[in-house]
């Protein structure tokens, strides 16, 4: 008997929760996107290459990327549990499966709780009125955190066309400026309103800046 298709299923129920078409496809394509840096390290590990992975390690990969982006709308609700049948599991099973278990997926923005911070997909666009300030180690107030122009196709994949790891992670719109001739880029995270931007940060946009200003300190 065939097994059912889960994209097909996946979408179905999540309308059914509230969340719209558009919405499903960005949670979808983002939380695949944390599974997958994951999925690559865990391969890499057992000193694989995730290019040419055997069939039985990219079917098992398929069936738990697809497990945990379940999980993370429905996993809640013992009403719908996750019923796709595993397939078998490859050689490195176990550390692979350390490699999923060490992912830091975000709290479920379920309809209910909607976000905070609008977080949507743009082209990047200079709104620098509109920037959230942080202070850097010297004590001096800053509104963008300067990276090598080299991450920028890392830091947006194939391009905007999703929420970035970073946004849905810490439920945030990040806005990166990159049309300055120069070795660097400016990322910065964005608020709604300029009013908004005046006001204290709230704690998840406090935590994405610490987030990026780690990822800048790194050699």
């Amino acid at each position: 008997m065939a097994e059912p298709d889960f994209v097909a299923i996946f979408r179905a129920t999540a309308i059914s929760k509230g969340y719209s078409p558009g919405q499903i496809d960005q949670i979808q394509q983002s939380v695949m996107i944390i599974v997958r840096e994951s999925f690559y390290e865990a391969l890499v590990s057992l000193r694989l290459d995730p290019a040419n992975a055997s069939q039985v390690v990219s079917q098992w990969y398929g069936w738990s990327r697809d497990r945990i982006t379940w999980e993370f709308l429905f996993g809640d609700d013992p009403s719908l549990p996750y019923s796709i049948t595993e397939p078998p599991r490859p050689q490195g099973y176990n550390r692979m499966c350390a490699g999923f278990d060490r992912l830091v997926l975000p709290a479920r923005p379920l309809p209910a709780n909607a976000p905070l911070q609008s977080c949507v997909p743009s082209e990047s666009i200079d709104q620098s009125a509109h920037h959230w300030p942080w202070m850097n180690e010297n004590g001096e107030i800053q509104y963008a955190v300067s990276l090598p122009r080299g991450l920028l196709s890392y830091i947006f994949h194939d391009g905007r066309r999703a929420l970035l790891p970073i946004e849905l992670l810490f439920n945030v719109k990040i806005e990166v400026q990159s049309r300055n001739p120069g070795s660097r880029i400016v990322m910065w995270i964005q608020a709604r309103t300029q009013a908004e931007s005046m006001q204290p940060a709230s704690a998840h946009v406090s935590l994405a800046y610490d987030f990026i200003v780690e990822y800048k300190s790194r050699p």
